[in-house]
């Protein structure tokens, strides 16, 4: 046609898919396109019939180019769009070994395979490098109970530290760096690989309440209860943000470290003065200087049969014991600082020799000690 001087060869038989077009403005000129990816052309040129092109539409921005010559070494680079930012690069030349560099960070994973060769018959060698050769860092932030409330814990408890108790949300981001450039990608979270610690150093697999108390004795300081921030780590990587718990002695309404007949007294006052409908408190008097955090603190470790962590609004025991703190639990404490001081100490225990000293199956045990008294029994 006079309008459009341009010719089309039908399609092959052998690929029907494909179709090529020369031009007659341009006769050394052919473009070949597939039906089956109709987003690359190829172009060559008779004029230098060394030379290819092949590129791709704007929805695959991967584009290469190949250019070849007697004189100068073949080269093809293949580039892509920032948001896959993979590149291949390949030279060769006569007197320079063939070398192939792959590298890529589609997924972000940092892995990456070079080849060479020295171009003849001598063997290639590959060596390639695992993704986690190239994890620049490990950004792990956390979501819990910064301030400690309600993050109560009895001195006596052995069971480590557990990751729903005190992490009510984690998330890990892999960080690699690539060509200058660092690239993010959230991970998967495994609450395995979530530990404490007490400092910042490395974490503690086993560490748990009463084995701080220990190291604070061990140290010369006087345990009567304390906040402990504890440092959050994922795989050996630790959080930005520290989580804080209480500890104390169950029975120890004063917080001296002791439980004995004077919390007993100090429950009895409190509950006539709840009782007669006054505002009373177990670590203020006039209630001007209170911390919510240690009041209820007191309440949790005064309240020795239901175990409530936010002074009185839920319990932590099942069956109808109200969540008070009562004559009932003035009397366990005077029990307990009975056996205590009978010559068993620090073996006296509040399952066995305070609740439920006659082994009743029917008796119910508040949530916490209960907990402590099985997994004494299963790890003794």
């Amino acid at each position: 046609s006079c309008f459009d001087p341009s010719h089309t060869t039908p399609s092959s038989s052998f690929d029907p898919s494909q179709t090529t077009t020369s031009s007659s403005f341009d006769p050394t000129q052919t473009t070949t396109s597939s039906s089956f990816d109709p987003t690359q052309t190829t172009t060559s040129s008779s004029f230098d019939p060394t030379q290819t092109t092949t590129s791709s539409s704007d929805n695959d921005l991967t584009q290469t180019t190949t250019s070849s010559s007697n004189n100068d070494p073949t080269q093809t680079t293949t580039s892509s769009s920032d948001n896959d930012p993979t590149q291949t690069t390949t030279s060769s030349s006569d007197n320079d070994p063939t070398q192939t560099t792959t590298s890529s960070n589609a997924d972000i994973d940092g892995s990456g395979t070079t080849t060479s060769s020295d171009g003849g018959d001598n063997p290639q060698e590959t060596t390639t490098t695992a993704a986690s050769d190239f994890v620049k860092d490990i950004r792990f932030d956390v979501d819990g109970d910064v301030d400690g409330n309600r993050n109560f814990y009895f001195s006596h408890d052995p069971r480590p530290f557990q990751v729903d108790d005190l992490v009510r949300s984690a998330t890990v981001k892999e960080v690699v760096e690539l060509d200058g450039k660092e690239y993010e990608t959230d991970v998967p979270v495994d609450k395995s690989k979530i530990a404490f610690g007490l400092d910042s150093s490395a974490p503690d697999a086993n560490l748990n309440p009463a084995a701080i108390v220990k190291k604070m004795e061990a140290a010369g300081q006087e345990f009567t209860y304390t906040l402990t921030p504890l440092y959050i780590f994922y795989d050996g990587y630790v959080a930005e943000t520290q989580v804080y718990i209480y500890i104390g002695v169950k029975g120890d309404t004063n917080l001296n470290g002791i439980a004995n007949a004077m919390d007993s007294g100090k429950i009895l006052v409190y509950a006539a003065e709840f009782g007669s409908g006054q505002k009373t408190y177990l670590t203020s008097e006039d209630g001007d200087t209170v911390n919510q955090a240690v009041e209820a603190l007191a309440w949790f470790l005064s309240d020795v049969n239901t175990e409530s962590r936010d002074l009185g609004e839920t319990s932590n025991a099942d069956g109808d014991e109200p969540v008070t703190i009562n004559a009932k639990d003035a009397a366990y404490i005077l029990t307990y600082a009975a056996v205590f001081g009978s010559g068993k100490g620090d073996k006296t225990d509040w399952v066995t020799d305070v609740l439920n000293p006659n082994d009743d199956s029917s008796f119910v045990l508040p949530k916490f000690t209960k907990e402590i008294f099985d997994w004494k029994a299963q790890n003794s």
